[in-house]
């Protein structure tokens, strides 16, 4: 019993420093990184994210990426696209990314 309990802390420890080392990958990357859900609500987003889309990482959370990364009047939101993605239909778009309003 002892030995197990033993095997499952170092397990435990190894664990918590490799999540440690990918939540340090992940906020210092010099590229913008999301993580989302399926359905595509935004569960965690870095600083660069928020630079670039000009968002506070607080307010990203919770939020659908479309609303942060697209605007309204976007061809591909307005076509649907995201709802052909998420069926698993083969899509194509081409545009323009605007960030604060620049091109």
């Amino acid at each position: 019993m002892a030995i197990c309990v033993i095997v499952l802390v170092r397990r435990a420890g190894r664990l918590r420093r490799k999540v440690a080392f990918l939540a340090e990958c992940f906020a210092q990357s010099p590229q913008a990184v999301v993580l989302v859900t399926a359905n595509g609500e935004v569960i965690n987003v870095n600083r660069e994210f928020g630079e670039i889309f000009g968002c506070a990482v607080q307010e990203a959370r919770g939020r659908r990426l479309i609303e942060l990364t697209m605007p309204e009047e976007s061809p591909a939101r307005q076509g649907g696209m995201m709802e052909l993605a998420a069926r698993d239909q083969p899509l194509t778009c081409e545009g323009i990314a605007s960030v604060h309003g620049k091109r």
